[in-house]
């Protein structure tokens, strides 16, 4: 059966990764990982990884992303590409690199969201943070990113009457 327009564009854009080196793709694996392309944190995150910049350069060259303002992927299905070809360990190594180089004072949600995406076991402390992080979003009528915030941190929490209250909130 004949694969949707879509898919065939990241299925190529697949290929083209696997063609580039490492840190190259580690490099694109972070920028993927966080979608506001906040290309400071991209690069201390990337410093935490030992990924050297000529890993930009690579990827830059190869017309996939431009860094500059910030962080922007030559198309989305880049970015779905990059994201999907790697595996579970690399995106929660990812994660977990850019959740370390988020301020928790300045962006404790976004460092909130990293951690959670980097764990893969009920973790009680992340599960608190998302709880905190959906109350301030909601504060600020984000109620979607609260009901995210909230489905994430019923999935982490470990006591059952816990994740039923945070399910249910």
């Amino acid at each position: 059966a004949a694969l949707p327009l879509s898919a065939r564009i990241e299925e190529s854009f697949t290929r083209r990764l696997a063609r580039l080196p490492v840190d190259a793709r580690r490099l694109l694996l972070v920028a993927a990982a966080d979608p506001v392309g906040d290309l400071a944190l991209v690069w201390r995150a990337a410093q935490r990884l030992n990924i050297p910049e000529s890993a930009a350069q690579t990827v830059e060259s190869d017309g996939l992303v431009t860094f500059g303002a910030g962080v922007v992927f030559r198309h989305p299905l880049v970015r779905s590409a990059v994201y999907r070809a790697a595996g579970a360990d690399a995106r929660s190594e990812a994660h977990r690199a850019l959740a370390e180089a988020t301020d928790p004072a300045i962006d404790p949600d976004r460092r909130a969201w990293h951690r959670a995406q980097a764990t893969t076991m009920p973790d009680e402390e992340i599960a608190a943070e998302l709880e905190q992080s959906a109350a301030r979003a909601q504060a600020r009528g984000g109620f979607a990113a609260a009901a995210a915030f909230l489905e994430l941190s019923s999935v982490l929490t470990p006591d059952p009457s816990r994740r039923a209250g945070r399910a249910l909130a």
